[in-house]
């Protein structure tokens, strides 16, 4: 039962999930920018909240300078937004409309930190609305994992030997860990 539960972590954002979050580091590294997300369900407004993480301490990082942009397929739908301040570090209440199915980037900038302005650093996103088939991923994944967890389960290989084959899976893309 475990095993299955921690294979649904390896899919993507879709549609109709449930919240999801992602961390990733500013291109000049002086932040870390955590975005969540609300349950994502088409035509209506999703909450997003960003964090801004002091990647010495871990800890929200307050005063910061930033802006937003969105886009999808390549083409910017909203904004970008004019610099914006934040003085408790986090953004708790972004809403935004996914119209339909794609991949969405949430590219946030970040221009000063501590009233000090900063060389402009991004960070983005990138956010997964629609049906897997929608978004031409693959439904269904090779056989040998279905078989693969079928003889775990029976005993008939190890976890070492079961987790070498979903590390396999990772390196080759077939599938993603956020």
């Amino acid at each position: 039962m475990a095993i299955a539960i921690t294979l649904m972590a390896f899919y993507p954002a879709f549609a109709e999930s449930e919240s999801q979050s992602q961390t990733l580091p500013t291109d000049g590294g002086t932040l870390e920018v955590k975005l969540s997300n609300g349950k994502i369900v088409l035509g209506n407004l999703t909450t997003l909240r960003a964090d801004f993480i002091n990647p010495q301490t871990q800890e929200v990082q307050e005063h910061i300078d930033w802006s937003l942009k969105i886009s999808k397929d390549g083409k910017t739908v909203w904004g970008p937004s004019q610099i914006s301040h934040s003085s408790v570090g986090s953004l708790e209440n972004l809403k935004f409309e996914f119209k339909e199915s794609g991949t969405y980037t949430l590219e946030f900038g970040i221009e000063g930190v501590l009233f000090q302005p900063i060389t402009p650093e991004k960070v983005a996103f990138d956010v997964y609305v629609g049906d897997a088939q929608d978004l031409g991923i693959p439904l269904d994944l090779p056989d040998w994992v279905n078989n693969s967890m079928q003889w775990y389960q029976e005993g008939l290989i190890s976890e070492n030997e079961l987790i070498a084959a979903i590390q396999y899976l990772v390196r080759e893309g077939i599938i993603k860990i956020d």
